[in-house]
């Protein structure tokens, strides 16, 4: 066992394994497509160093476009309507919001507790509105 170096020399650390990422092991490049329940609950528990795992940051970003996420689903979804996690990502895409694959993850998790797979967009817009859900 030993320790694999990036291309700058420095050392992989726990914080640069997140979903989404290429890592380059000995000229191999691997994405990161997935983790299991147990590391996504790490990542959420550690956000300190797994910064894309932090729902706060995440729920700052959704803050500054609230306005855009109620509008985009006051237009594509009038009355009520269950979302999937593909639905939130082209919303976050429609209104402009820079999130990575692993905070899309951390944000449906956060708000998709039963692991169904569909929610409420209403949940989302609570979530957005007041940073925790109702």
């Amino acid at each position: 066992r030993q320790s694999i170096k990036k291309h700058n020399g420095d050392k992989y650390l726990a914080a640069d394994m997140w979903v989404g990422n290429v890592v380059d092991f000995m000229c191999h490049h691997f994405e990161l497509l997935d983790a299991d329940e147990h590391t996504y609950r790490l990542m959420e528990n550690d956000h300190k160093n797994f910064k894309y795992s932090d729902y706060g940051s995440i729920h700052e970003v959704l803050d500054k476009t609230k306005d855009g996420i109620c509008k985009y689903f006051a237009m594509k979804f009038q009355g009520s309507h269950k979302i999937d996690f593909d639905q939130l990502v082209e919303c976050c895409s429609t209104v402009g919001l820079k999130l990575n694959k692993q905070q899309m993850i951390t944000l449906w998790r956060k708000f998709d507790k039963q692991r169904n797979g569909k929610v409420s967009f209403t949940k989302l817009i609570r979530l957005v509105e007041g940073g925790k859900l109702c």
